[in-house]
């Protein structure tokens, strides 16, 4: 029985867990800043971008908090210098702004 039990509880636990969707790479094609005037004030400082590769699970844009400073300058360290990136995501992350097709990047690193 003890073992049933352990068995089951295992598999409620995990059930619910979705992977995260697989990085993508690609250059940084757009790159948005919501500045301070943004009429949405939940969107300002925060960038958005996106990739020469589509992200995927209903993302469109891929987004890092203001206060994110090292990704964001590594975003746009990657931009400026038309590097490739790698990027790591969490769709069930959203902006504040409660769009479901922004999603939050979770790691970027600089190809090669």
């Amino acid at each position: 029985m003890k073992v049933f039990t352990i068995a089951l509880a295992a598999a409620l636990c995990c059930a619910n867990a979705a992977a995260a969707p697989p990085p993508i790479a690609g250059t940084i094609t757009q790159l948005r800043v919501h500045s301070a005037n943004n009429t949405e004030s939940t969107a300002r400082g925060t960038m958005i971008l996106q990739l020469s590769t589509a992200a995927t699970n209903g993302c469109v844009w891929l987004f890092i908090k203001s206060d994110d400073k090292n990704t964001l300058s590594t975003a746009l360290s990657a931009k400026l210098a038309d590097r490739a990136v790698t990027v790591y995501y969490d769709n069930t992350v959203l902006p504040a702004w409660g769009d479901p097709t922004t999603c939050a990047v979770t790691a970027i690193e600089i190809s090669g």
